[in-house]
């Protein structure tokens, strides 16, 4: 599965998107097991990475670490969850959002 849009840290990706349900439309689909192979493509330089899932998290959007917004965005949970309703303008403090981990294999 090519999955577009991702920030590399320390070799891995965080990628951050509305919970399935109401907003299957905008998510990628992943199925959440350990191990499964996607490509991850750079929507600036169309480089394409290929990565491993390390793990799947589920959160409400009040409820996000600030430890999983610095290490995608390098900013906090402060920032981030209103960008987050922002950019999903129906996401709301009680939805969820996944967060994927994902390590880059070269």
């Amino acid at each position: 599965m090519r999955i577009k849009h991702a920030i590399p840290c320390h070799g891995c990706f965080l990628i951050v998107q509305p919970a399935r349900g109401d907003y299957r439309k905008r998510c990628f689909l992943v199925n959440s097991e350990k191990g499964e192979l996607y490509e991850l493509e750079d929507p600036e330089t169309g480089e394409i990475s290929k990565a491993i899932l390390l793990d799947y998290y589920t959160y409400a959007v009040s409820k996000i670490p600030d430890s999983i917004c610095y290490l995608a965005y390098g900013m906090g949970s402060k920032v981030i969850v209103p960008a987050l309703q922002e950019r999903f303008p129906v996401l709301r403090d009680n939805h969820e959002v996944e967060v994927l981990i994902l390590k880059r294999i070269d």
